[in-house]
């Protein structure tokens, strides 16, 4: 069962991605002033790119 959580999470991730570039894409043409919101993008990005990798150590 875990493992299949886990890949269905990880699945999950390009998906949730997607969804939040393409809503911080809306939000970037409508306000082309605020490039906090890309900032904020990336760091989200990164902190989801971050949490699956001490998941995978600890099965080994």
């Amino acid at each position: 069962m875990e493992l299949n959580f886990a890949q269905m999470f990880l699945d999950a991730i390009p998906l949730a991605l997607e969804s939040l570039f393409a809503f911080i894409g809306m939000m970037f043409v409508d306000h082309p002033g605020s490039t906090t919101l890309l900032i904020g993008a990336f760091v989200l990005a990164l902190v989801v790119k971050a949490i699956p990798a001490p998941r995978r150590r600890r099965r080994y």
